[in-house]
């Protein structure tokens, strides 16, 4: 397939005429900062079109609602076998808008193994019966909810949409989808190959732009459901746009790492920093607070400074490459600005703070002696930032304090001790705890929790969030 094919939006089951209603935008290559192709926004016809061609597919008395689960769930399984034999390709995609093709190969697993979770539901989903009088019966019926609107981020493009579009479509619903206006190309993809006999016109459909697009289809009053990935501000815009309708979002979060005094500090050194660097911190689940107790304290610091600098920052479509750039020059801008502000409040820069070009990229920054109030230990970087906060001395603080944001999604602890670990569980405020590990997200957990999101966008809870339940009493004819 051709890049110039993947530009414009994708609705029912076809590339989208291009008029003067869309608008032009180059699609950056952010390890150049040079463009790789024209892209065209959605019109609100199209907008409108896509909609229809949703309501389409889901109500009509052969479409994907009526189809039986086994069906769907073949039709899932169908389009994760092809996801499979397209890896390599689906990782290029992933690349040329900036991951690194390293991290992008591990992405597209994800999101192969995310199919193949959800498809399992597809034939499962049932209702409960209930003990009635003789002569009458009780029982649910879980139903899809009917045309869903999805918005993703651009930190994980495949990923983010999958999450989404799996349970959506396992349910019985039909789908249009936004990705972020700098990384369409694997969604793209991944309707178009869907497209080729595996999934009926209308089920998947992409429209293609900004927020401005983004806002048309939120508000498209078609929709059953949307769901959101995105900022704190902008999710908080959705979340006041859906509050009278079935919306889930996912938005920013501040997420601490607590390193106890026994734990093992070689494999927490690395596990940190994959968790505040992996992707180049552009990650709802990015570790960007770490709090190290007092007795590791400084030895902790220069372990994780000197793997730091070892880290390759570069082109992502090396294979070398362990940090690649930030998502576009307002990434950049928004980053420096927060590095700018640290160094005002003269925290101690231990590592990086620097842009590198071409491209855009920042170098993985470490600040030291962060103050618990400060902007940078409680706002949402979304960058290669890590702020190590003043040292604790016990695990009761250290949890006391990594609470203390609303914004947490998730949270680690490395201990060896069973007290320590179980504290941490029970007394975390966050969707997701990490215990001697982080990052590892498999398909059947859900998160989302605090000012961080609303609904779940992951696990079983995910199908819950796209059907819903309908109660039925019936007097039993004699």
């Amino acid at each position: 397939m051709q890049l110039r094919q993947l530009n414009r939006s994708f609705i029912h089951n076809t590339f989208s005429r291009v008029s003067a209603a869309n608008l032009t935008r180059p699609l950056l290559n952010p390890s150049t900062s040079l463009p790789l192709v024209d892209t065209f926004d959605a019109s609100a016809a199209d907008v409108s079109h896509a909609v229809q061609s949703a309501q389409t597919a889901f109500l009509s008395e052969t479409g994907w609602a009526s189809m039986s689960g086994s069906f769907r769930r073949d039709a899932l399984l169908a389009l994760a076998e092809c996801m499979a034999k397209n890896a390599f390709l689906f990782a290029q995609c992933e690349a040329l808008t900036g991951k690194p093709v390293t991290e992008a190969m591990l992405e597209i697993d994800s999101c192969i193994k995310t199919f193949h979770f959800y498809a399992a539901f597809a034939d499962k989903l049932h209702g409960r019966s209930f003990r009635s009088p003789s002569n009458h019966h009780s029982f649910t019926v879980r139903e899809p909810l009917g045309v869903c609107g999805l918005i993703a981020g651009s930190n994980y493009p495949l990923l983010l949409a999958s999450r989404k579009v799996a349970p959506a479509l396992a349910s019985g619903n039909s789908v249009i989808i936004k990705p972020a206006h700098q990384t369409p190309l694997s969604t793209l993809l991944l309707a178009s190959l869907a497209g080729e006999n595996i999934l009926p016109p209308g089920v998947l459909n992409v429209v293609l732009g900004d927020e401005k697009v983004g806002s048309k289809l939120a508000n498209h009053p078609g929709l059953q459901k949307l769901s959101f990935t995105g900022s704190t501000r902008g999710g908080a815009a959705v979340a006041r746009t859906v509050a009278a309708s079935a919306g889930t979002s996912e938005r920013g979060s501040k997420n601490a790492i607590i390193v106890c005094e026994d734990a093992n500090l070689e494999a927490a050194v690395n596990q940190v920093v994959d968790a505040a660097f992996s992707n180049s911190g552009q990650n709802t689940y990015a570790a960007s607070r770490l709090l190290l107790h007092a007795s590791i304290h400084d030895r902790f610091i220069k372990m994780l400074v000197d793997r730091v600098k070892l880290l390759k920052v570069g082109h992502a479509s090396d294979f070398e490459t362990q940090m690649g750039p930030l998502v576009d020059s307002r990434a950049v801008a928004n980053v420096m600005e927060v590095i700018e502000k640290a160094q005002a409040d003269r925290f101690h820069l231990a590592c990086g703070g620097s842009v590198l070009e071409p491209g855009f990229f920042v170098q993985p920054t470490v600040f030291t002696g962060v103050s618990d109030t400060s902007s940078l230990a409680l706002n949402q970087v979304f960058g290669p930032v890590l702020a190590v906060l003043r040292p604790f001395e016990s695990a009761e603080e250290a949890i006391h304090r990594a609470n203390a944001t609303p914004n947490s999604l998730a949270a680690g602890i490395f201990t060896s001790s069973s007290r320590h670990a179980n504290l941490a569980v029970s007394k975390l405020k966050t969707g997701f705890v990490w215990v001697n590990c982080y990052n590892k997200v498999p398909s059947n957990v859900s998160l989302g929790v605090e000012a961080s999101g609303h609904g779940k966008d992951s696990g079983y809870e995910a199908i819950d969030e796209f059907t819903s339940t309908k109660s039925v009493h019936a007097a039993l004819l004699s």
